[in-house]
């Protein structure tokens, strides 16, 4: 199986900039641990961030899909997440299982930003990241 990988565009890049900056810059940041952000296929792009409580904790992606398809948004084209790491340094991370699988289903021809290095990201396609989704009893 090969994995489709590509280099960031201009407006990929000014994606995970504003990601970086909302999470570095957010009223509410010891509340938040990810920020995570859609570039939608019209050039736009969605915001969300994790919500937790003592008993819940939902990732940041299945809030930003939610705002995207409650306001009938166009599709997304790329989503990336980042959070703060032990030293107060923000990193793109990978979505969790969880996340793959709802962005399968709901962006499945969409690109999902990871790291490569600390500084360096590249573009996965979100089927590569989740395959054989289809295969699954309800998909």
């Amino acid at each position: 199986m090969r994995i489709r990988v590509r280099q960031l565009d201009e407006p990929e890049m000014a994606l995970v900039e504003q990601v970086v900056d909302t999470l570095i810059d957010h009223p509410r940041i010891g509340d938040i641990a990810v920020v995570s952000g859609a570039l939608l296929k019209d050039g736009s792009t969605e915001l969300s961030a994790d919500v937790r409580s003592r008993k819940a904790w939902t990732c940041a992606e299945p809030g930003l899909m939610a705002r995207i398809l409650t306001n009938d948004l166009p599709p997304v084209r790329t989503v990336v997440a980042a959070c703060l790491d032990r030293r107060g340094s923000p990193r793109v991370i990978s979505p969790c299982g969880s996340c793959r699988e709802m962005l399968r289903r709901w962006a499945p021809d969409g690109w999902v930003i990871v790291s490569e290095s600390n500084d360096s990201w590249m573009a996965v396609s979100i089927e590569d990241l989740f395959p054989f989704y289809e295969m699954w009893p309800g998909a």
